[in-house]
């Protein structure tokens, strides 16, 4: 799914480009939107490296959550049992 965000953002980047290039008719403001592009494919593509770790990492917590809910349970029945 990442991959094919990837690539039609890839195609909106240069479409934008040359869209820009044509209205503006400015080489500089053309190459600084390019790098803002750039920039924006960047920091996708370390979001989409991230992703799987925060996935991992709110099952652990979901897991560690259980834990103490029956860790909270068992004691509070030995209580119960005193």
């Amino acid at each position: 799914m990442m991959i094919r965000f990837n690539s039609i953002l890839l195609v909106g980047i240069v479409i934008t480009t040359i869209l820009s290039y044509l209205v503006a008719s400015n080489l500089a403001l053309v190459i600084i939107g390019a790098m803002l592009s750039g920039i924006i494919l960047i920091l996708n593509f370390l979001l989409e490296l991230l992703v799987p770790k925060t996935k991992q990492i709110s099952k652990r917590m979901k897991t560690l959550e259980a834990e103490l809910l029956h860790i909270k349970r068992t004691l509070s029945l030995k209580n119960w049992e005193e």
